[in-house]
């Protein structure tokens, strides 16, 4: 008997993400909580709504979210940027925090990154 989870349920769960987010901030190290991803170790941030999110084939199976780029506005604190978080800032929650490559973010300057794959949820496979 094969395992089959239809495209849409899996959309569910990246929807529930894109849905939720209202805020992107580049961090300089990995936030693990609301706080750090808002504030402490945010760099720069934009606002987000569901139209900046697209949802795709997955790279090996299943289906991914995409973070279409952003331009951050002038960054708020110099550090090393690393990670993106996507904040829920009505729930005060982390939806979702990922590695992006590192780049020298400087006070006052303006901030542009690419597009990002937030999250893949591979097709099921039977065991």
């Amino acid at each position: 008997m094969a395992l089959s989870i239809p495209d849409a349920t899996l959309d569910g769960a990246l929807d529930f993400v894109a849905e939720n987010c209202d805020k992107v901030t580049l961090c300089e190290g990995q936030p693990t909580t609301y706080e750090e991803a808002n504030v402490t170790n945010a760099l720069a941030s934009a606002a987000v709504d569901p139209s900046d999110f697209s949802k795709a084939d997955g790279d090996v199976s299943g289906r991914k979210l995409v973070l279409a780029a952003q331009a951050l506005g002038n960054a708020a604190a110099s550090g090393d940027a690393d990670h993106y978080a996507l904040l829920d800032t009505a729930a005060s929650a982390i939806r979702a925090v990922l590695p992006v490559p590192a780049q020298a973010v400087t006070a006052g300057n303006p901030v542009t990154v690419g597009a990002v794959d937030v999250m893949e949820i591979a097709d099921a496979v039977a065991e």
